[in-house]
């Protein structure tokens, strides 16, 4: 536990000071969080109960702190007599630190579960202050970097995972730097680590043919594959005509067979011609391939007529 003495509160920053750099940030930070830590802060210096009143009533508003201002959960340990302005001092210093935690959880609460995070003791304790606020704190840090790196090595290539992580660490190096801290020390070498170890995870490979039977020519070819459609020379009356088939559905023409199937017309027609045509699956080898290699792989008889002409196109190509 981190404490603070109530005889030796270093005022750094006199009330007027407190007014007039609360009023500065109010009027001059547009992100919400560094505005309302900021304030958050300054908010252990006060030692006088109308500006306390006046910067507590400004969190008042935000929604998820609205159940931890009227309350200064401490716990009084050992009794002692406090003057009203050490009363006022517990006061402004127990708000901090509640109003610091509860905006530090909401913060980063995109990256860590809160409810597991350590609950913010305070203890009044022998002229004491006694908090847990550092270990929170180490803990919020812990747990959100290990979100981001989790986030993180999930990126698709290794060059984006890298970018990501060497982003963070220049981030964490310059605020140190600028600082004299070493703050990040910890952090800095934790990333570094991952980023010696990142590696890109291979996707086992797609068939070719998994990313193509929802297309036309794939489905009109299977049919061909599996002798689902067919035609047959037919004389009627001394006549020469063509059927066509579905299965044993029989069908005049093309475009009635097309109709029935509900798929084009045009790859259904001019593979039964042999037409010289991007339509005619049966000029695109590639096209053949996908098609056998699915049947070999679901485990699907191919009819001989269709492996023939597979067979001759790979012939030919050679």
């Amino acid at each position: 536990m981190d404490f603070i003495e109530i005889d030796n509160i270093n005022t750094a920053y006199s009330n007027n000071d407190v007014y007039l750099t609360i009023k500065y940030i109010l009027k001059t930070e547009p992100e919400p969080f560094e505005r309302w830590s900021g304030i958050s802060h300054l908010i252990q210096y006060i030692s006088n109960e109308n500006l306390l009143t006046y910067a507590i009533e400004l969190f008042k508003e935000i929604d998820f702190l609205t159940n931890k201002l009227d309350t200064a959960n401490i716990t009084v340990k050992n009794s002692n007599d406090y003057s009203d302005l050490e009363k006022i001092k517990i006061n402004a210093i127990t708000h901090s630190l509640i109003l610091t935690n509860e905006i530090n959880l909401k913060k980063f609460s995109s990256l860590i579960i809160v409810s597991e995070a350590p609950e913010l003791q305070l203890n009044l304790n022998n002229r004491r202050i006694e908090h847990n606020s550092t270990e929170i704190g180490n803990w919020i840090k812990r747990n959100s970097l290990k979100a981001f790196v989790d986030t993180t090595v999930k990126l698709p290539t290794f060059k984006d995972q890298e970018k990501a992580i060497k982003k963070l660490i220049q981030s964490m190096s310059g605020i140190a730097y600028l600082n004299d801290t070493n703050f990040f020390l910890k952090e800095i070498d934790y990333l570094s680590v991952i980023k010696k170890n990142l590696f890109e995870e291979k996707l086992p490979l797609v068939p070719d043919f998994e990313n193509e039977k929802n297309k036309m020519y794939f489905k009109v070819g299977l049919l061909f594959a599996e002798k689902k459609i067919y035609s047959k020379i037919i004389v009627i009356d001394n006549y020469k005509t063509t059927k066509y088939y579905y299965e044993k559905e029989v069908f005049d023409n093309i475009s009635k067979l097309s109709k029935h199937l509900n798929l084009t017309r045009q790859y259904i027609n001019d593979s039964f011609n042999d037409a010289n045509t991007n339509h005619n699956i049966f000029k695109n080898l590639r096209q053949l391939k996908n098609i056998v290699d699915y049947c070999n792989n679901k485990a699907i008889t191919i009819d001989n007529e269709f492996l023939n002409k597979y067979s001759a196109l790979i012939e030919n190509r050679q």
